[in-house]
Protein backbone atom coordinates (compact mmCIF):
# COMPACT_ATOMS: atom_id res chain seq x y z
CA UNK A 1 0.00 0.00 0.00
CA UNK A 2 1.12 3.42 -0.84
CA UNK A 3 0.35 6.85 0.58
CA UNK A 4 0.16 10.17 -1.81
CA UNK A 5 0.49 13.17 0.42
CA UNK A 6 0.58 15.42 -2.93
CA UNK A 7 -2.73 16.66 -2.31
CA UNK A 8 -2.65 17.62 1.49
CA UNK A 9 -3.59 20.79 2.16
CA UNK A 10 -1.00 23.71 2.75
CA UNK A 11 0.55 24.43 5.96
CA UNK A 12 0.08 27.11 8.45
CA UNK A 13 2.51 29.39 10.50
CA UNK A 14 1.07 29.89 13.72
CA UNK A 15 4.41 31.51 14.44
CA UNK A 16 2.77 35.96 14.85
CA UNK A 17 0.94 36.43 18.16
CA UNK A 18 -2.64 37.22 17.43
CA UNK A 19 -2.59 41.05 17.27
CA UNK A 20 -3.73 42.31 21.16
CA UNK A 21 -6.95 43.02 21.29
CA UNK A 22 -8.33 40.82 18.70
CA UNK A 23 -12.12 39.61 19.94
CA UNK A 24 -12.77 35.70 19.32
CA UNK A 25 -15.36 32.67 19.42
CA UNK A 26 -13.57 30.01 20.98
CA UNK A 27 -14.47 26.70 22.34
CA UNK A 28 -13.31 26.04 25.79
CA UNK A 29 -11.58 22.88 27.23
CA UNK A 30 -10.39 22.05 30.82
CA UNK A 31 -7.53 20.22 31.29
CA UNK A 32 -7.76 18.41 34.42
CA UNK A 33 -4.96 17.60 36.97
CA UNK A 34 -5.76 14.33 37.51
CA UNK A 35 -9.21 13.48 36.35
CA UNK A 36 -8.96 9.57 37.70
CA UNK A 37 -8.68 11.12 41.10
CA UNK A 38 -11.09 13.26 40.67
CA UNK A 39 -8.73 16.32 40.79
CA UNK A 40 -10.19 19.15 38.45
CA UNK A 41 -7.96 21.90 39.95
CA UNK A 42 -4.39 22.14 39.52
CA UNK A 43 -2.61 23.10 42.40
CA UNK A 44 0.29 25.77 42.66
CA UNK A 45 4.33 24.41 42.85
CA UNK A 46 4.85 27.33 45.15
CA UNK A 47 1.90 28.80 46.68
CA UNK A 48 -1.29 27.56 48.08
CA UNK A 49 -3.68 28.83 45.23
CA UNK A 50 -5.60 26.41 42.71
CA UNK A 51 -6.34 27.13 38.85
CA UNK A 52 -8.31 25.51 36.11
CA UNK A 53 -5.71 24.64 33.14
CA UNK A 54 -7.83 25.93 30.16
CA UNK A 55 -7.42 25.13 26.81
CA UNK A 56 -9.03 27.48 23.96
CA UNK A 57 -9.61 26.77 20.46
CA UNK A 58 -10.91 30.10 18.44
CA UNK A 59 -13.66 28.73 16.38
CA UNK A 60 -14.28 31.45 13.79
CA UNK A 61 -12.64 34.09 11.55
CA UNK A 62 -8.99 34.62 10.58
CA UNK A 63 -7.73 33.04 13.13
CA UNK A 64 -9.59 29.83 13.16
CA UNK A 65 -8.38 26.58 14.65
CA UNK A 66 -5.76 29.14 16.58
CA UNK A 67 -4.68 27.78 20.54
CA UNK A 68 -4.33 29.75 23.53
CA UNK A 69 -3.75 28.46 27.15
CA UNK A 70 -4.90 30.29 30.15
CA UNK A 71 -5.27 30.06 34.04
CA UNK A 72 -8.64 30.56 35.85
CA UNK A 73 -7.65 30.92 39.69
CA UNK A 74 -10.12 28.57 42.38
CA UNK A 75 -8.17 28.90 45.35
CA UNK A 76 -5.83 30.73 47.38
CA UNK A 77 -5.75 34.69 47.91
CA UNK A 78 -9.56 36.11 48.18
CA UNK A 79 -8.32 38.73 45.02
CA UNK A 80 -7.01 35.76 42.85
CA UNK A 81 -10.69 33.67 44.00
CA UNK A 82 -12.66 36.50 42.76
CA UNK A 83 -10.98 37.04 39.31
CA UNK A 84 -11.74 33.35 38.57
CA UNK A 85 -14.97 33.70 39.59
CA UNK A 86 -15.48 36.80 37.84
CA UNK A 87 -14.07 34.74 34.70
CA UNK A 88 -16.30 31.74 35.30
CA UNK A 89 -19.73 34.46 35.73
CA UNK A 90 -18.80 35.66 32.26
CA UNK A 91 -18.29 32.06 30.72
CA UNK A 92 -21.40 31.18 32.11
CA UNK A 93 -23.35 33.79 30.37
CA UNK A 94 -22.32 33.11 27.20
CA UNK A 95 -21.88 29.44 27.25
CA UNK A 96 -25.07 29.01 28.92
CA UNK A 97 -27.04 32.05 28.49
CA UNK A 98 -27.01 32.85 31.95
CA UNK A 99 -28.68 35.42 33.06
CA UNK A 100 -30.11 37.01 36.51
CA UNK A 101 -33.38 37.49 35.68
CA UNK A 102 -34.36 35.16 32.97
CA UNK A 103 -31.84 32.36 33.73
CA UNK A 104 -30.53 31.98 36.85
CA UNK A 105 -29.56 28.62 37.41
CA UNK A 106 -27.29 28.37 34.74
CA UNK A 107 -24.91 30.30 37.06
CA UNK A 108 -25.20 26.81 39.37
CA UNK A 109 -22.84 24.22 38.78
CA UNK A 110 -23.04 21.17 40.31
CA UNK A 111 -20.47 19.51 42.91
CA UNK A 112 -19.61 18.11 46.13
CA UNK A 113 -17.22 19.41 48.29
CA UNK A 114 -16.15 21.71 45.24
CA UNK A 115 -17.72 22.65 41.90
CA UNK A 116 -17.93 20.03 38.90
CA UNK A 117 -15.78 22.55 36.95
CA UNK A 118 -15.77 20.00 34.10
CA UNK A 119 -19.29 21.64 33.20
CA UNK A 120 -17.13 24.09 31.66
CA UNK A 121 -15.72 22.12 29.62
CA UNK A 122 -16.77 22.21 26.00
CA UNK A 123 -18.73 25.60 26.35
CA UNK A 124 -18.77 28.35 23.39
CA UNK A 125 -16.91 31.27 25.11
CA UNK A 126 -16.30 35.00 23.89
CA UNK A 127 -12.44 36.98 24.79
CA UNK A 128 -11.06 39.41 24.36
CA UNK A 129 -7.53 38.42 23.39
CA UNK A 130 -3.65 40.07 24.61
CA UNK A 131 -0.26 39.84 24.41
CA UNK A 132 2.02 39.07 27.05
CA UNK A 133 5.71 39.96 26.81
CA UNK A 134 8.83 37.66 27.17
CA UNK A 135 9.70 36.36 30.65
CA UNK A 136 12.81 34.80 31.48
CA UNK A 137 13.16 31.55 29.04
CA UNK A 138 9.22 32.19 28.33
CA UNK A 139 8.81 33.61 24.59
CA UNK A 140 6.27 36.28 24.51
CA UNK A 141 2.45 34.55 24.63
CA UNK A 142 -1.28 35.31 23.49
CA UNK A 143 -3.53 35.44 26.87
CA UNK A 144 -7.32 35.92 27.42
CA UNK A 145 -6.91 39.67 28.13
CA UNK A 146 -10.94 39.83 29.48
CA UNK A 147 -13.49 36.86 28.69
CA UNK A 148 -16.63 39.15 27.17
CA UNK A 149 -20.27 39.06 28.35
CA UNK A 150 -23.38 40.10 26.91
CA UNK A 151 -24.84 41.27 30.49
CA UNK A 152 -21.80 43.10 31.70
CA UNK A 153 -21.24 46.13 32.38
CA UNK A 154 -17.35 46.27 31.24
CA UNK A 155 -17.65 43.94 28.37
CA UNK A 156 -21.11 44.30 26.44
CA UNK A 157 -20.07 46.51 24.07
CA UNK A 158 -17.17 44.37 23.43
CA UNK A 159 -19.48 41.52 23.11
CA UNK A 160 -21.52 43.65 20.82
CA UNK A 161 -18.63 44.24 18.39
CA UNK A 162 -18.13 40.47 18.26
CA UNK A 163 -21.63 39.33 17.53
CA UNK A 164 -21.42 42.26 14.43
CA UNK A 165 -18.55 40.45 13.61
CA UNK A 166 -16.05 42.99 14.71
CA UNK A 167 -13.76 41.16 15.50
CA UNK A 168 -9.79 43.39 14.84
CA UNK A 169 -8.14 45.35 17.23
CA UNK A 170 -8.66 48.98 17.57
CA UNK A 171 -6.00 51.23 16.88
CA UNK A 172 -4.57 53.69 18.81
CA UNK A 173 -3.23 57.03 16.88
CA UNK A 174 -0.02 58.86 18.03
CA UNK A 175 -1.57 62.56 18.98
CA UNK A 176 1.12 63.75 16.79
CA UNK A 177 0.25 61.70 13.88
CA UNK A 178 4.17 60.67 13.19
CA UNK A 179 4.28 57.77 15.75
CA UNK A 180 3.57 54.61 15.21
CA UNK A 181 0.56 53.20 16.06
CA UNK A 182 -0.58 50.89 19.11
CA UNK A 183 -2.42 48.08 20.13
CA UNK A 184 -4.87 49.81 22.17
CA UNK A 185 -8.75 51.29 22.42
CA UNK A 186 -10.64 53.66 23.79
CA UNK A 187 -10.23 57.22 24.51
CA UNK A 188 -9.15 60.09 22.40
CA UNK A 189 -7.68 59.45 18.92
CA UNK A 190 -8.99 55.86 18.93
CA UNK A 191 -9.92 54.69 15.74
CA UNK A 192 -11.83 51.69 15.49
CA UNK A 193 -11.89 49.28 12.98
CA UNK A 194 -15.17 48.88 11.26
CA UNK A 195 -17.74 51.14 11.92
CA UNK A 196 -19.75 50.16 15.39
CA UNK A 197 -22.61 48.05 14.98
CA UNK A 198 -25.86 48.51 16.25
CA UNK A 199 -27.21 47.22 19.86
CA UNK A 200 -28.25 43.32 19.11
CA UNK A 201 -31.71 42.49 20.05
CA UNK A 202 -30.60 40.64 22.53
CA UNK A 203 -29.32 43.68 24.91
CA UNK A 204 -33.03 44.17 25.47
CA UNK A 205 -34.16 40.57 25.80
CA UNK A 206 -31.76 38.30 27.16
CA UNK A 207 -31.80 35.38 24.82
CA UNK A 208 -33.17 31.98 26.37
CA UNK A 209 -29.89 29.57 26.78
CA UNK A 210 -29.76 25.68 26.83
CA UNK A 211 -30.50 23.91 30.56
CA UNK A 212 -27.40 24.52 33.34
CA UNK A 213 -26.49 20.92 33.30
CA UNK A 214 -26.30 20.81 29.46
CA UNK A 215 -22.45 21.95 27.87
CA UNK A 216 -24.22 21.93 24.32
CA UNK A 217 -23.51 25.98 23.34
CA UNK A 218 -26.98 27.37 23.39
CA UNK A 219 -28.88 28.77 20.00
CA UNK A 220 -28.34 32.32 20.41
CA UNK A 221 -24.77 32.03 19.69
CA UNK A 222 -23.57 31.95 16.05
Amino acid sequence: MTFNYANAPAQRDFSDLIPHGTLAWAILKVDPFNLDQGLIETPSKTTDSRFLNVELTICSGRHDKRKLFTRIGTGGSEKYINMGRSAIKAILEVGRGANATNNPNAYVLQGGDRPNYMELDGLKVAIKIKEEKAQGDFPPKNDVAVWLSPVDDVTSKDFARLLAGDTEPKVKVSGTGGGSPAWGGGGTGTVPAPSAPAAPAWQSTPPTAAQPTQAAKPAWLP
